[in-house]
């Protein structure tokens, strides 16, 4: 913990330690199987920020620890640091802050990376568009913060119930989307409707109403061979659900598209 022992220190400090005497040290905190007789902690910084604390333990050396083992620490631990940093960076950029799916964008570059690879082995994939329905009457009967835990709940739910290789985000407000590689409709249906069932047994909190989705499929290639056409066609069968009833699952089919006409 921050200003706890010599690691905590250095964290809170933001400045290295070097105790080469543990049993002497006012600081040093032991622990059971803990046989450190000398340690060099070192903070991890980002611009000023502390992120971490590099612990090196018993360096051979008789006379243990240097300042210029504390200078070869210091360039590690930067670099360390910078690694974490842009790690952090690249999972804001790409994951939803609230339910840690992947952002729009960044699932529109996976899905039609996935088109091209399943047009070239010459596979199937099916895209699923799922909405909660009526999420604005919890918004505005319970708060955006019921809103959000909803939005949590399910999202964590879908991630939770989809195969590794398939891909969810979120699309946008309370819509998602996934995408199912090598998958056929048939299958996708299945899968969908099951999603369906499970995010309706979902009880986020007792003061809240039960939650439904409405869910529309496409699939490569017969309902299209482009991500435009796949997305208008799975957002033309999500439509078709929402308008006949809500919490149903729909494949597209062209009589889908002729009804909208």
């Amino acid at each position: 913990m921050p200003g706890e022992g010599i690691a905590g220190t250095v964290f809170q400090t933001g400045e290295p330690i070097i105790s080469n005497r543990t049993a002497d040290s006012a600081t040093f905190i032991s622990s059971s199987g803990s046989y450190a007789q000398s340690i060099a902690c070192i903070p991890m910084k980002v611009y000023e920020d502390t992120i971490g604390v590099i612990n090196v333990t018993n360096k051979k050396h008789p006379s243990g620890f240097s300042d210029q083992d504390v200078e070869m620490l210091r360039a590690v631990a930067d670099q360390a640091a910078i690694s974490i940093s842009k790690a952090q960076l690249w999972e804001m950029a790409v994951n939803d802050s609230l339910t840690g799916l992947h952002v729009r964008r960044y699932f529109m570059a996976k899905l039609q990376d996935e088109i091209h690879r399943t047009e070239r082995y010459n596979k199937t994939l099916s895209i699923i568009m799922a909405d909660l329905d009526n999420f604005k009457t919890i918004n505005d009967t319970y708060g955006h913060t019921a809103g959000d835990r909803v939005l949590k709940s399910v999202g964590d739910y879908l991630k939770n119930s989809i195969r590794d290789v398939d891909s969810i985000g979120r699309f946008g407000g309370e819509e998602f989307i996934m995408f199912l590689p090598e998958t056929t409709k048939k299958a996708a249906h299945v899968l969908a409707d099951r999603l369906r069932v499970g995010v309706s047994k979902i009880q986020v909190d007792k003061k809240l109403p039960r939650i439904t989705i409405s869910l529309g499929i496409s699939t490569f290639p017969e309902d299209g061979k482009t991500l435009n056409e796949l997305l208008e066609h799975a957002d033309a069968a999500l439509y078709h659900a929402k308008e006949n009833g809500r919490n149903q699952t729909i494949s597209f089919s062209g009589e889908i598209m002729s009804s909208g006409d």
